[in-house]
């Protein structure tokens, strides 16, 4: 081909090239209309809708942007600006988002949409078809991640009116998004953001400035975040409030955060199901900050290094109510807590780590048993510390509770996957005479554990410790002689059943000496279950060689049971008395401060009864038995038909005879009592039965049958004498030796009732 020809062919060329490039720029909007739609084709997106503003050398902007019916994604304009030497770069000048939404509903922890999950299936795929093993490392890498954000290949980004609109169970939350961010110099850039979070339940705001270079990006980060009424499964609160300020560095290895001033968490209304309830707002400062290493490795896989951790935490005072104990048991805690301060420094294993607490004051309450603790100390540093309560008392003046101290040690050891807290505790009484020890393990992860209890054996003697070296309150009430006592025991606690644990009891000969009875030898062990309310099974059962009351009882043998509503069933009870027996039932219920008592009096002799009434000249033989049921209630002992009769051995059932060397009568009543004086000073009865009802402390109305006779009495003919007689009891027993014995507060009732009758005389 000639010079001429060659160059025609060229032209011709260029000439078709440039037609073919001047109808591919006309038809410009079609091409890029329908590449963008085969892209998203294939990312499974099929519903796509938007209109092509501007498409030239300078760049593209897409206003109308929607994805799926109704749009699950959308956009009021999308605008990039290049140059063709960027664009050979791999660089843009501008990308500008306005006015994008996107609409998903939350399941769990997980975003839910179609396009979404058109998204993820697509990306499996891909993943499938290049034989990638589906990536589940989350680690980030601080650096990388700004460099996307914060460094080129944009120019400028804009986002602006961005709406992130998420459905929960709660209501919809909206995520609004302003941001801007500029390259500065040829490798860096400045950047400023703005979130504001609106939801029924919650809103805030957070606020972000970086800049960035080569090697690094700093900046500052501030987050206001406040919800009313919130609940999540079992935790609730009427209010939180979270306010932090903090500095941040990242480069290529580490991330770092230092919290400016106090970050503060304010809490009101917290309350964990019906467990436990915060009485008043309380708060959370904390400052300090932490070293993150999340750099990669060649291989994606973060390094295993240390994040470290380093932070004041100080609590203020709060406080709160919650039921210990599960059911209808359940027992009220108050407790004011201390201020407490924490101290931490850590790495993400726990492999080497340093807490440091320190607390005290503050107080517990048991409002049933008006029992109060006071003077938390808490002090110490992981993994090993030390716990003091100061003081253990009543809150009622005079009430019969110890004043006891609590110190132990607590170790945590983070060798096991359950994370393990390790404990020994000690309650003791400043005279050490009470030492409980209290040794177990709290599993953390599980929120489990389990404790042993004993009690270091307490031996009594006349001149060693006593019940009122411990509980003042008993000072004058009761005095220990002989015997010991023990206690062993378990504790086991979880999430679902709360605190559950039992105690043995060892009460081992046992002497005590009181104002209105003393007792020797008891003996017996009890199973208590609880803690709180402590109950008992039926069965429990005491032993006691000898009561003495002003009646002596011998060789006692007493079943009982004690309800968790703290009322005490007395199941069975027997007694040697006066040659016979004494057995009883009853129950006590400190609801209503009642008790119920029948007793029992099985073939008595009749000498040993009428030595207890000690009335001058007063003898006898024969054999009682009889019912006493009793009921004591607002202040009164009512006697409710008891009936006391003599055993008929055979023709005669025995002998009475009162014959006062002083002359005196047991009470004044009438011709009808002079009568019966004169039979009963030599009577030989076949029957003799007392019927008694009535109120003990105020009038009693006495009945009394005599069948016999008396040899020395009209020439021995029979008798048969009834006569009722409502009297007070102080009558019918004045002058008695057994009256002494009574309780002080029976006695002095009593002795007011006599000293009427004798002033009104």
């Amino acid at each position: 081909m000639s010079d001429g020809g060659r160059r025609r062919f060229r032209l011709a060329v260029g000439l078709a090239l440039l037609l073919a490039v001047l109808a591919l720029w006309s038809q410009r909007r079609t091409l890029v209309e329908q590449g963008l739609r085969h892209v998203a084709a294939g990312r499974g997106v099929d519903e796509l809708e938007f209109a092509i503003d501007r498409l030239d050398f300078g760049g593209l902007s897409l206003r109308r942007l929607a994805i799926g019916s109704p749009p699950e994604l959308s956009a009021s304009l999308i605008e990039i600006a290049f140059t063709p030497a960027g664009l050979l770069r791999g660089e843009l000048e501008l990308l500008r988002i306005d006015g994008l939404r996107v609409r998903a509903a939350l399941k769990g922890a997980r975003l839910e949409s179609r396009l979404l999950e058109s998204l993820r299936r697509a990306q499996r795929e891909d993943a499938a078809v290049a034989g990638e093993p589906e990536r589940k490392d989350s680690s980030i890498a601080p650096l990388p991640l700004f460099a996307a954000f914060l460094q080129p290949p944009i120019a400028r980004l804009s986002l602006h009116d961005v709406r992130l609109q998420i459905e929960t169970t709660s209501g919809q939350l909206e995520v609004m998004i302003e941001l801007d961010r500029r390259r500065t110099g040829s490798r860096g850039a400045k950047a400023t953001g703005d979130v504001r979070i609106q939801h029924p339940l919650i809103h805030g705001r957070a606020t972000l400035d970086a800049l960035a270079s080569e090697v690094e990006a700093t900046g500052g980060f501030a987050l206001r975040l406040e919800g009313t009424n919130l609940a999540h499964e079992t935790l609730s609160a009427q209010r939180a409030l979270l306010d932090l300020r903090a500095e941040w560095r990242a480069d290529e290895r580490r991330a770092e955060l230092q919290i400016e001033e106090c970050a503060t968490l304010e809490l009101a209304g917290l309350a964990v199901a019906d467990r436990l309830a915060l009485r008043r707002p309380t708060g959370l400062c904390i400052t300090g900050g932490a070293d993150l290493a999340i750099g990669r490795r060649g291989d994606g896989v973060a390094p295993r290094e240390a994040t470290r951790l380093d932070v004041d935490l100080v609590l203020a005072p709060a406080e709160l109510s919650a039921l210990v104990g599960g059911g209808d048991t359940a027992l009220r805690v108050d407790a004011e807590l201390p201020k407490l301060s924490l101290h931490v420094e850590t790495d993400v294993a726990l492999e080497d780590y340093r807490v440091v607490l320190q607390s005290s004051g503050g107080r517990i309450t048991v409002p049933l048993y008006e029992v109060e603790v006071r003077g938390l100390g808490l002090r110490g540093s992981l993994p090993r510390g030390e716990v003091h309560l100061q003081q253990i008392l009543s809150s009622k003046e005079g009430a019969d509770l110890p004043i006891l101290a609590l110190s132990g040690e607590f170790a945590l050891d983070p060798s096991q996957e359950a994370k393990r807290l390790d404990f020994s505790l000690l309650l003791n009484d400043p005279l050490k005479i009470v030492r409980l020890h209290l040794r177990g393990s709290h599993e953390i992860q599980s929120a489990t554990g389990r404790a042993q209890l004993e009690l270091e054996p307490i031996h009594f003697t006349p001149d060693g410790p006593q019940p009122a070296d411990v509980i003042p309150s008993m000072a004058g009430i009761a005095t220990l002689t002989a015997g010991s006592l023990e206690l062993s025991g378990a504790l086991q606690w979880d999430s679902q059943s709360g605190l559950e644990g039992h105690a043995d009891i060892g009460l081992r000969a046992l002497n005590i000496e009181s104002q209105a009875a003393s007792f020797e030898r008891v003996s017996g062990d009890i199973h208590l279950l609880g803690p709180f309310p402590p109950s008992t099974a039926s069965g429990q059962r005491l032993t006691i060689g000898r009561l003495d009351a002003g009646a002596e009882l011998s060789d006692g043998v007493v079943a009982w049971r004690l309800h968790p509503d703290g009322s005490v069933d007395l199941e069975s009870m027997k007694w040697g008395f006066a040659g016979g027996t004494l057995m009883g039932s009853g129950r006590y219920s400190p609801l209503d401060e009642q008790v119920e008592l029948l007793l029992e009096l099985g073939s008595a002799e009749m000498e040993g009864l009428l030595e207890l009434v000690a009335l001058d000249g007063l003898t006898g033989t024969g054999r009682v038995t009889g019912k006493l049921p009793l009921r004591y209630h607002d202040g009164r002992l009512q006697i409710l038909s008891g009936t006391l009769a003599t055993d008929r051995v055979d023709r005669f059932g025995g002998w009475i005879r009162y014959r006062p060397a002083s002359g005196a009568a047991l009470a004044r009543g009438g011709k009808q009592m002079s009568m019966l004086l004169d039979i009963l000073k030599n009577f030989h009865y076949q029957e003799l039965a007392v019927d008694l009802h009535g109120d003990a402390l105020e009038s009693v109305l006495v009945g009394i049958h005599l069948d016999g006779s008396n040899p020395d009495y009209q020439s021995g003919q029979p008798v048969q004498f009834n006569l009722n007689v409502e009297a007070a009891l102080t009558d019918l027993l004045q002058g008695a030796a057994i009256a002494s014995r009574l309780p002080d507060v029976v006695s002095e009732k009593l002795q007011r009732q006599v000293d009427g009758r004798v002033g009104g005389r």
